[in-house]
């Protein structure tokens, strides 16, 4: 609790100390609220990007939802361990790796 206070709150210790439960639970709440607005501005930002780049006739543009801590399938990935993260990742570059130069090459 120390370290989100005095490092993303930028805290001095005498005014954490001084600080009720009931203040410091709303300057939480409002890191957090504004750390997500964030993310929703950058999100719009990359969709408004990637919808300059042509795609296939009658695909749906991006939306800020595509790129933000959620799956195509709606589930919230926000709260995954550092484990499934890695695991993800593993899953991703092993796709990855079937393309190449634009062709995909086909496991058997």
């Amino acid at each position: 609790m120390l370290d989100f206070a005095y490092g993303e709150l930028k805290l001095l210790p005498d005014d954490f100390w001084s600080l009720s439960w009931g203040e410091y639970y709303r300057m939480v709440r409002g890191y957090h609220r504004r750390a997500e607005l964030s993310a929703h501005k950058d999100a719009n930002i990359l969709a408004a990007i990637y919808n300059t780049i042509p795609r296939k006739k009658g695909s749906q543009p991006y939306t800020a939802d595509d790129f933000l801590a959620k799956n195509r399938k709606g589930q919230d990935r926000s709260d995954l361990t550092l484990e499934e993260r890695q695991e993800l990742a593993r899953e991703a570059l092993e796709k990855s790796k079937r393309f190449k130069k634009g062709v995909v090459k086909t496991t058997v």
